[in-house]
């Protein structure tokens, strides 16, 4: 059937988006596997990874002496420097989290514990950046942590420093919760440090600066600047977890504009779209009928307007567009 003047259509633009604080959780590790041998910290990534939408391998890079590497141990990520100054082991998350994230409100929550007889020098660091290189602090927003010798803790946005402070107490040799909340619609980032010392410190509100750029990488660094051999400085990490908290609503669609294709038995439909967000088009033959059906859907915003072809087979069609 070609269209002709005599084919009605309609078309109703609504909106729709996540609930308000509906959690949902992107991504979880455990690391509850049996031990593991040392460079291999991707046993049994099924398991440990079920609780999450997303899974993730990890890349390991490290420095200085051959005693420095990864290994899942008693359950735990364990990230071990030794003997040879200056030393980075760095382990960084293989999985662009980008997609689903992206206008969202969503935290990074871990927790850690370094020790070891090397503890004392050094730093431990994660970051959230736009690649998947290794400069952690610096590759985005990234905090570092000094444990001991009065230590305290520098946050970065890139390679500027955008807070810092010192604690009451030492934090090594203790497990501490660290949780960081992002608000990509406002550019900020809230770090709070739960430890079982120093109680609950809200370490501040950071700008963050991604640019353009829809991706989002995640990694842990454990540096010593100074350490003797037969020493090590050992950085522990349970429970990794990425929660979606809620979504911005995306913006108003408008007016949604029909244009008939000449010579073919399809339109074409055309509205304003938000940058990063969902859409499907959804159409039934009549209004006094329950239900709609999905004409369209992985429809991608770009920030502009989107087009999307749909072929017409009724004398009578109605169609909508959700965005989410």
């Amino acid at each position: 059937m070609k269209i002709n003047t005599s084919t009605s259509i309609a078309v109703a633009a609504l909106l729709g988006s996540l609930s308000a604080n509906a959690a949902v959780t992107i991504f979880q590790d455990t690391f509850n596997t049996a031990d593991t041998p040392w460079g291999n910290v991707t046993n049994d990534l099924a398991a440990r990874q079920a609780g999450g939408t997303t899974s993730s391998t990890y890349s390991l890079v490290n420095d200085g002496d051959p005693a420095t590497d990864s290994v899942i141990f008693e359950g735990h990520l364990m990230m071990r420097i030794a003997n040879t100054p200056p030393t980075n082991n760095i382990v960084s998350l293989d999985t662009d989290f980008g997609p689903s994230l992206l206008n969202k409100v969503w935290t990074l929550s871990f927790s850690q514990n370094r020790t070891g007889t090397g503890v004392g020098n050094g730093w431990s660091g994660f970051a959230v950046g736009t690649n998947s290189t290794h400069e952690i602090p610096f590759a985005g927003f990234g905090l570092i942590i000094r444990g001991t010798g009065g230590g305290g803790w520098t946050a970065f946005n890139g390679w500027t420093v955008v807070g810092g402070g010192t604690f009451p107490e030492d934090v090594a040799h203790e497990w501490y919760d660290i949780t960081a909340t992002f608000n990509e619609a406002s550019n900020t980032v809230s770090v709070v440090m739960d430890h079982p010392i120093i109680g609950v410190e809200n370490l501040g509100t950071f700008p963050t600066d991604f640019g353009t750029s829809n991706s989002r990488f995640v990694g842990f660094r454990n540096f010593v600047d100074l350490i003797d051999n037969f020493t090590e400085a050992d950085l522990y990490t349970d429970d990794l977890q990425i929660e979606v908290l809620s979504s911005e609503p995306p913006p108003e669609i408008g007016d949604v504009r029909i244009e008939i294709l000449p010579g073919t038995n399809a339109l074409a439909l055309t509205w304003f779209s938000g940058l990063g967000y969902g859409y499907t088009v959804e159409s039934k033959s009549s209004l006094l009928i329950g239900g709609w059906e999905t004409n369209r859907t992985g429809i991608f915003g770009t920030g502009g307007d989107v087009t999307v072809t749909t072929a017409v087979d009724q004398a009578k069609s109605f169609y909508r567009v959700i965005g989410e």
